[in-house]
């Protein structure tokens, strides 16, 4: 969470403005942070909401959702049990209930289900400490990631941010954060990421960092299917 700082929107808007142009360049955050006497993970905040502003500014009026609770309900079991696609979801409501939904509408009531979904997330903290496995899930693009925690024992996922940078302070922020809503961890595995690494002996150096080695036996498991 961002702390309360003794600066101006002029500043803070101006500091924003070059974290944003210079994002991904190594030694920035760290360089404004000592300049203006911030924390980093104040910085991280800052930006985030300078980015959100900027993409809502410069984004077309969202067309406000008007389907009632059962087409909601409809969209969502089509989206997550057939995997539909937005075009697909259209094509089948129109085609199963003859429902005219427009894919703004559609749009609007899986975005507001996916925020409502992040919401719940945040609160779910288990009651005693867990093995919890830290993983990266890239897009097509490679540019940034969505990483998550999960328990390693019941599949639960206990944290889930993204698309953000792969490297050791987004992954030390997100371990922090992890910490502040209250979850505890017995057992810490990756899959030898350098970034989870640095990240882990930032915030929680005497504790072992364990190996998955899943990656390791897919690409086996490749390899001697090819031979075969």
């Amino acid at each position: 969470m961002g702390q309360i700082h003794a600066s101006t929107p002029t500043e803070r808007a101006f500091w924003v403005s070059h974290l944003l142009a210079h994002s991904g360049e190594y030694g920035v955050v760290s360089a404004v942070s000592r300049a203006a006497g911030v924390s980093r993970q104040t910085l991280y905040t800052w930006a985030d909401r300078g980015w959100a502003a900027l993409v809502s500014a410069f984004s077309p009026p969202v067309e406000p959702p008007v389907a009632t609770p059962a087409v909601e309900r409809a969209i969502l079991t089509q989206l997550v049990e057939g995997h539909a696609s937005v075009r697909g979801l259209q094509a089948c409501l129109r085609a199963v209930a003859g429902n005219e939904v427009s894919l703004g509408t559609i749009g609007g009531v899986v975005h507001e289900a996916q925020h409502r979904a992040l919401r719940v997330l945040a609160q779910q903290v288990p009651s005693t400490a867990r093995a919890v496995a830290l993983d990266e899930i890239y897009g097509n693009d490679r540019h940034g990631a969505y990483l998550s925690m999960v328990d390693a024992h019941s599949g639960a996922v206990w944290t889930a941010v993204g698309p953000v940078p792969v490297d050791g302070e987004t992954w030390t922020l997100v371990l922090w954060e992890a910490q502040e809503r209250g979850l505890r961890w017995e057992q810490l595995v990756s899959d030898g990421g350098t970034a989870m690494a640095q990240a882990c002996a930032t915030v929680d150096p005497q504790r072992p960092l364990h190996r998955a080695v899943w990656h390791v036996l897919h690409e086996c498991s490749k390899g001697l299917s090819l031979r075969s």
